[in-house]
């Protein structure tokens, strides 16, 4: 799932940028830096749960909050959906590690 986000981003962002350096191509460079993240933080879910959960939702409402002020939320709304999908995916990695931790 990470790595079809991953192709996502880079062919909906990266065709969406226009050559004109304006404000709505500034926001939509900046979803492509930032969601980039999404691989470390899948990457660093498997041996920190917690870490890469945290590091999963601050890209996940980073990219939400980037869209919505850039004005291009309607142009990436399934973007957004997967990456808030994913960090529930996190989360949910994160808790079942801490239950097993628990009770050895």
């Amino acid at each position: 799932m990470c790595v079809f986000t991953v192709f996502f981003l880079i062919m909906t962002a990266g065709f969406g940028a226009d050559p004109v350096h304006d404000y709505r191509s500034f926001a939509i460079a900046s979803l492509v830096c930032i969601g980039l993240l999404i691989a470390p933080a899948y990457l660093i879910t498997l041996r920190w749960p917690k870490i890469g959960s945290l590091t999963m939702w601050g890209v996940a409402l980073c990219c939400l909050l980037i869209s919505i002020v850039g004005g291009v939320i309607f142009h990436f709304l399934g973007l957004v959906v997967l990456l808030l999908v994913e960090a529930l995916i996190c989360s949910a990695v994160n808790s079942g590690s801490e239950k097993v931790e628990a009770n050895p």
